[in-house]
């Protein structure tokens, strides 16, 4: 007959008290990463916002450099949008079966009806 080996109840406080200083260390941090980030927000976030304004700026070219002189319909936009994806595979690693093409497809078409009113 074997026997279960029991385990010693020390061993189980100790693994208790691990995993509350675990528990401990965790909320600190997450705390500490909150302060850092409202105290660093007025310097991060002029670089974020000037980012999402060349990105939409290099997005509004893309598009109206290839849909200029094109009849606008849903085959084109999807070309533009596949041709987007494929240059940029690290933001589109699925390529045609991403699914943040449908949000891009509709951005793009929104542009080219701003630019054609």
């Amino acid at each position: 007959m074997s026997r279960e080996p029991q385990r010693d109840w020390r061993s189980e406080v100790a693994r208790l008290d691990t995993s509350a200083s675990h528990e401990n260390l965790s909320t600190q941090v997450s705390i500490f990463r909150f302060i850092l980030r409202v105290i660093f927000l007025p310097v991060w976030l002029p670089f974020y916002f000037y980012g999402m304004a060349k990105r939409r700026r290099e997005m509004r070219e893309f598009v109206l450099a290839r849909a200029k002189n094109r009849v606008v319909d849903a085959a084109l936009i999807n070309e533009i949008a596949l041709v987007w994806a494929e240059a940029r595979p690290e933001e589109y690693p699925l390529g045609e079966y991403d699914p943040g093409l449908g949000k891009l497809r509709s951005r793009f078409r929104r542009i080219i009806e701003s630019d054609r009113r």
